[in-house]
């Protein structure tokens, strides 16, 4: 995935039609078996109320948002059946992924770079302390 600060990866096996997905993406559901009230609580925190969704902090690792929609344009045409969570394995999604891909990355791919900037600062605006750490990372990073 470029445009992503993890270097976040996404494989799509076509023989199965399963689409594989690193931290992407999280799963909070309590049907999920071993969801522990520890991590949901940690999903809901993040923003993932019982569905599989994007955490709210991700779009602060977008590094370059033109890059990051090409790959997830990659993903929408993906013919997945399935897909599968590395943190969440029993969190596997059986029928219809790729009506799940669209709707976790469909809005990203038409976002302009305005609208990014706007979601971005607006989550700075309410985590001023975020942006702090988040600044000091990634000089820490260039280092």
């Amino acid at each position: 995935m470029s445009g992503h600060q993890f270097e976040e990866t996404a494989f799509f096996h076509p023989a199965s039609r399963t689409a594989i997905f690193h931290d992407l993406v999280i799963a909070n559901q309590a049907q999920v078996p071993g969801s522990t009230f520890w991590f949901r609580l940690y999903a809901f925190v993040w923003g993932v109320h019982d569905e599989v969704a994007i955490a709210s902090y991700h779009p602060m690792m977008w590094t370059n948002i033109v890059a990051l929609r090409r790959s997830l344009r990659k993903l929408l045409k993906w013919d997945a059946e399935r897909v599968l969570l590395c943190h969440a394995p029993a969190a596997a999604i059986p029928t219809h992924g790729q009506d799940i891909i669209r709707k976790l990355f469909g809005w990203v791919t038409d976002l302009s770079v305005s609208e990014y900037l706007i979601l971005v600062s607006s989550f700075f605006r309410r985590q001023p302390g975020f942006l702090r750490d988040f600044t000091q990372y990634l000089i820490k990073q260039r280092q």
